[in-house]
């Protein structure tokens, strides 16, 4: 008589063909590294999504720059003065303590404008990851800055690449319209199968604790 093998339940079937399809992504594939342009010199909304910013909401958009083709992207408003907004983005020491999932940063480099930052990403569900990015920040020059992998180091990303940029608000000096543009691309794994999800969440993120940290520091200097 033929022995009958147990049949697995429906979600462990699922979870097998993920793994799957999460770890058969080809090692070898390289994506080519893009450059960040400085973004568009005014930020140009549709009249309800002014609203959404003036009303203190995100507005998702798409970014279409001079090497990137499409780039995700948010914008939103903070309650602080560029200057200010520009010293929280520039204070990678304090990421960790600001940034859910930043479980470690390092300055191992600075050049003028160029700030070398090591990162460390805990997640539950992708793991550890590390990379290093080369950040040109020269504010007050401009009022841009970008970022992308420094690929001269080991990473864990096949690519990560995009743009801060900040825009007076007509008629309120003590406001900032921020517009914050990423792409990052892991190499394998969960990770990479999820990178979209994961993309919009940094984006979600980034309007959170810039803000809250932001416009901490202005309150004192508000009447």
């Amino acid at each position: 008589m033929m022995a009958r093998h147990p049949v697995p339940p429906p979600w462990t079937m699922w979870l097998g063909i993920l793994v799957l399809i999460a770890t058969a992504v080809p090692t070898a594939y390289t994506r080519p590294q893009s450059t960040p342009g400085a973004g568009p010199k005014e930020l140009t909304l549709a009249p309800g999504e002014w609203k959404q910013l003036a009303n203190g909401r995100r507005v998702f958009l798409e970014m279409v720059g001079p090497s990137l083709e499409h780039l995700p992207a948010v914008a939103f408003r903070v309650k602080a003065r560029p200057a200010v907004v520009w010293d929280v983005i520039k204070e990678f020491v304090s990421y960790p303590m600001w940034i859910k999932g930043v479980s470690r940063t390092e300055t191992y480099s600075k050049a003028g404008p160029d700030i070398f930052v090591e990162f460390q990403i805990k997640h539950w569900l992708i793991g550890t990851i590390n990379y290093s990015v080369k950040h040109t920040y020269p504010w007050p020059e401009v009022s841009w800055g970008t970022f992308v992998l420094d690929e001269d180091r080991v990473s864990d990303l096949e690519s990560a690449s995009g743009l801060w940029r900040t825009f007076p608000v007509p008629g309120d000096p003590e406001a900032t319209d921020v517009l914050y543009a990423a792409q990052i691309v892991p190499k394998k794994g969960a990770a990479r199968l999820f990178r979209k999800r994961i993309g919009k969440a940094g984006l979600k993120s980034a309007t959170k604790w810039l803000t809250r940290e932001a416009e901490s520091r202005a309150k004192p200097n508000l009447r």
